[in-house]
């Protein structure tokens, strides 16, 4: 049987520091969070962005999907990642090309947005 989705330990595994600092200057909020993310995907809004999650398995160690709609989600190689790594939530926004100029080291895993998501909500 294929995983279809990521444990959130092998998303943040090796992910760009320069994300994890960036995302220091955003919180998240949102209503509800614990009885719903188990049972439908929820949207998170993070600054001007949208993060989408759907969560499957146990709540302390869940399977996750995420998107986020910012660019860099897009452009700087996290789409890549979760598709790649079979934690895309939804369909690609770009060609999910491998970004070998944008991200050589393969460390762009999540946009700041997606990681303060799991930073906040699932203790990452």
């Amino acid at each position: 049987m294929r995983r279809t989705s990521a444990l959130k330990s092998k998303i943040l595994e090796n992910l760009d520091p320069k994300v994890i600092a960036n995302a220091k200057s955003i919180s998240v909020v949102v209503e509800g969070f614990e009885d719903r993310v188990m049972i439908d995907p929820i949207e998170f809004e993070v600054g001007d962005y949208i993060v989408m999650v759907e969560a499957k398995g146990s709540r302390s160690n869940p399977d996750l999907f995420l998107s986020c709609t910012c660019r860099y989600w897009q452009f700087q190689g996290a789409e890549y990642h979760a598709l790649r790594n079979g934690y895309l939530f939804g369909k690609t926004k770009g060609t999910a090309d491998e970004p070998t100029k944008r991200d050589p080291n393969g460390t762009h895993k999540l946009c700041k947005h997606a990681y303060a998501i799991l930073r906040d909500f699932f203790g990452a």
